[in-house]
């Protein structure tokens, strides 16, 4: 209630009073100044026009609203109080310097005063007036923050009226203030028209020329902020006509080029602004935007650091963009680690997007360097506010969450990408693997069977697919998907691996040993524990008296393996072998290797004939909850298969 309250009252300061002495023109030309410097948050200028409109004209009420105002968003409270009292003695039946100075008096927490001044000008407004809604919401405000004594002795006076301003209304009634304000510009501007010569001018002319020039420029930088860019670049380009060599016209101009990414007419403006000393590190800048722009980064880099070395010991809001920049030349060459450390340093100088194109490109660049957390706000603010909710930011704002473990919020900014474009098979791949992670097992086949079926030549899906099938307790399928995963990825001598447990877990040993043979030859002579426990079981199965022939010398070079082998010729207990294989501080990596542990203890038990041993080390499996193990969905698909 009290943003609607401030915004209503906003409007206090956007009107043109009427001026009455020989000097109006004048007065209404600074006050235009005023308040476009306001709209754009530059108040120490605002305050200064509002001086000068005083100077000429001291009783003008308008003034003093709007320095009120000024004053009040300042939290200078005295200042605010003398201003708009100021304002109520030349005006006494200004009911909206009335309210003003209800809100002011409720910052200086007299509430008392402030009750009584808004109930005058219930009394006073006209029915359904911008007054008497303003009056009645601020009333209501002041009631409820009153406390419970007072607010059921007043309670009739809080009006019964339900509210008919939403979120939404507040951002049209803030356009309508602007668009009020340019209104007022463009009157101003019809009646101090341009100089029609660029010559010779008298000290008036002249001035009248600079206040002009400043109006149009302020006029130019609000079409911009509502979102009227083009507009605001025909302006400016009329004026560089008219003012070739301004700074202010060639810096405005190329901000707005470069948000609207005009390479080509940005890099016209950047030799007429280096030419000014003062901006030469900006026309360095600005030169390489353009390169990077057209794709020329070790240019653009060089220019950067050209531009950073000419501010290396001057404080300068150029600095936080130059840091970012050269994060995004590095990022673009594979530099991440060094890309990285820019982007840091130029958030912790203070960098902030200046466009929503600039905030994505800022977050693509922190995802690919690996900012996952701090990008996480800002791509809210891109989708949720609906500033640039485009289904590639919301898909960053999933990858984003995901990365940082919010699996839940990611799967929803990945519902809300797919919702607006639904064939994306890289957000389905990136929705599977969330769906994956939280044991939605269905959801996740559902999403890589659409995305292979979107792009068949993604062979690398047949992977997470399979695991997906493994996990949800379906080898068969599992298997098939395996034998896909490793066909096109033959490099891969995991995934060969992979295939050799499924075909041995569904009593396929044939394929088992032909599958396990490839990965020995592929693995690099580092085969995994679990290949040489897959080997001895084999083994078993068709050589038994030479599986522990095969098994013992890799029992000599692994602890671990040494273990499982003593335990295979009964030379150590079960309790002992348990121990030693969760002796770890790390207690996920600890049920791991206990489940682990505990599955090819029952594989060999199962395959020397000792079935209630293996029935008890696979249930006891189950305990260890490590769901994330293959050898864990194994003994459920074991135990469910017995």
């Amino acid at each position: 209630m009290r943003v609607r309250v401030y915004f209503l009252l906003s409007l206090i300061c956007l009107h043109i009073a009427s001026a009455v002495d020989i000097a109006e023109k004048q007065v209404k030309l600074f006050y235009g100044l005023a308040q476009g410097n306001y709209l754009i948050g530059d108040h120490n200028r605002a305050l200064r026009d509002l001086e000068e409109i005083l100077r000429i004209h001291p009783n003008y009420c308008g003034a003093y609203l709007l320095k009120a105002r000024i004053h009040l968003d300042q939290a200078e409270l005295p200042e605010a109080l003398e201003n708009i009292d100021q304002a109520i003695a030349i005006e006494p039946t200004n009911l909206e310097a009335r309210l003003l100075k209800a809100l002011i008096l409720r910052a200086l927490d007299r509430k008392k005063e402030a009750l009584r001044m808004v109930r005058s000008v219930v009394a006073e407004a006209e029915a359904k007036s911008r007054e008497s809604d303003s009056a009645s919401e601020l009333l209501s405000l002041l009631l409820l923050e009153d406390d419970s004594k007072n607010l059921v002795e007043h309670s009739e006076e809080i009006p019964s009226r339900a509210p008919t301003r939403t979120h939404s209304n507040i951002q049209n009634i803030d356009l309508q203030a602007v668009e009020k304000a340019l209104a007022s510009m463009d009157a101003i501007l019809a009646e101090h028209p341009a100089p029609l010569k660029t010559g010779d001018l008298s000290g008036l002319e002249r001035k009248q020329g600079e206040q002009r020039l400043a109006l149009e420029l302020l006029r130019a930088r609000l079409l911009s902020q509502t979102g009227k860019i083009d507009a605001s670049i025909t302006t400016l380009k009329n004026l560089q006509r008219r003012y070739p060599n301004n700074p202010e016209v060639l810096l405005l101009l190329a901000s707005l080029y470069t948000i609207e990414n005009k390479w080509g007419l940005l890099e016209t403006l950047v030799n007429p602004i280096a030419r000014h000393p003062e901006l030469s590190d900006i026309g360095l800048y600005l030169s390489g935007r353009v390169a990077l722009g057209q794709n020329r980064v070790g240019r653009a880099r060089a220019q950067f650091e050209a531009a950073l070395e000419k501010r290396s010991t001057k404080k300068s809001h150029l600095i936080p963009s130059l840091y970012f920049y050269r994060g995004v030349c590095l990022s673009r060459l594979n530099r991440h680690s060094e890309a990285k450390e820019e982007i840091v340093y130029a958030l912790e100088a203070g960098f902030t997007p200046l466009s929503p194109r600039e905030a994505e490109l800022m977050c693509k660049t922190m995802l690919l360097v690996g900012l996952y957390d701090p990008a996480i706000p800002i791509l809210e603010t891109l989708t949720i506010k609906g500033i640039q909710a485009t289904p590639e930011v919301w898909s960053m704002l999933g990858r984003a969450q995901s990365h940082c473990g919010e699996l839940k919020r990611a799967i929803s900014a990945y519902n809300e990408s797919l919702r607006i474009k639904s064939k994306q098979p890289e957000v389905l791949a990136l929705r599977a693997g969330c769906f994956r992670q939280i044991g939605d097992l269905n959801g996740a086949i559902k999403d890589y069977t659409e995305a292979l079926s979107l792009t068949p030549k993604n062979q690398a899906l047949y992977y997470p697919l399979a695991l997906s099938y493994m996990q949800l307790g379906n080898l068969i399928d599992a298997r098939k998907k395996m034998e896909l995963a490793s066909k096109y990825a033959p490099q891969r001598s995991d995934l060969t691996l992979w295939l050799a447990m499924l075909h041995y877990m569904l009593s396929d040993l044939t394929n088992a040993r032909v599958a396990l043979n490839a990965y020995f030859d592929n693995c690099d002579n580092q085969p995994a524990v679990s290949a040489h426990y897959l080997n001895y079981c084999l083994q078993l199965t068709t050589s038994p008296s030479q599986a522990l022939e095969i098994l013992e010398p890799h029992a000599k070079a692994s602890l671990e393996i040494g273990y499982f082998y003593a335990y295979c010729i009964r030379n150590i207990n079960t309790k002992d072998l348990l121990y030693k294989a969760t002796n770890t501080a790390n207690e996920a990596l600890a049920s791991a290797q206990l489940c682990a542990t505990l599955f090819w203890m029952a594989q060999h038990d199962s395959n020397t004939g000792q079935a209630d041993r293996a029935w008890d080390f696979l249930n006891l499996a189950l305990e260890t909850e490590a769901f994330d193990q293959p050898e864990y969905q194994f003994a459920v698909w074991q135990l469910a298969n017995w």
